[in-house]
């Protein structure tokens, strides 16, 4: 995230001039126009930023997000599950700017997923060298680098390691405040807006539940 201080923000916005009309018919000094990085990625700038833009607009001038009507004849904002609105770094977009907002929600992911796995390695007992491997191996791994742009995937994705830990804890010491806790952390992975992980999570969690 250096770029961050070079003014840079982690949007793939040369999808917006390489990949889209009426941008893409000029070549921008380039001999066959912008180079696109990775094409996956051109929901972050056709849907994601500009929608949560749109809802965080409405939420500072006091209404609530719930209809977007600057496309097709207009549709639910609100009601749009991938958008994560109700997930709590959305608090960003009323505190910042939506560049800032967005780089501070992108960050957040990799350093979540990060501690919670941490975390959960040494509930395992792993020693302090093992677990930090294992947690950059987990924060920083192939899924969420690719997908960290979308802020909905990898926000998703990062709950694995602290779910497992919780469902543990509730495993070993019976307390109901661990379970709980687990209700809450996968209600929040429910918010992340990613609900095709939900199923993997789930099926994690049981074979954990088994193998312990």
């Amino acid at each position: 995230f250096h770029k961050i201080f070079f003014g840079l923000i982690p949007l793939p916005a040369d999808l917006i001039v390489g990949g889209y009309l009426p941008w893409l018919d000029n070549k921008w000094g380039y001999t066959t126009g912008v180079p696109v990085k990775n094409t996956k990625l051109s929901d972050a700038v056709s849907i994601f930023y500009p929608l949560k833009e749109l809802a965080a607009a409405d939420l500072r001038k006091g209404e609530l997000p719930l209809w977007n009507p600057y496309m097709f004849g207009g549709y639910p904002l609100f009601a749009s599950v991938q958008l994560g609105l109700l997930f709590p770094t959305i608090v960003f977009y009323l505190i910042f700017s939506s560049p800032v907002a967005w780089t501070l929600q992108t960050m957040s992911q990799p350093l979540l997923a990060s501690i919670f796995t941490y975390i959960f390695l040494r509930h395992l007992k792993l020693d302090m060298l093992s677990s930090v491997f294992g947690s950059i191996a987990y924060g920083f791994g192939g899924f969420t680098i690719l997908w960290m742009q979308w802020n909905t995937h990898a926000t998703t994705a990062m709950f694995l390691p602290i779910l497992l830990l919780l469902e543990d804890k509730f495993i070993i010491s019976k307390q109901i405040k661990w379970g709980i806790m687990l209700s809450i952390f996968f209600c929040l992975q429910i918010f992340a807006g990613y609900l095709p992980i939900l199923p993997f999570t789930l099926i994690a969690l049981a074979i954990w539940w088994l193998f312990r």
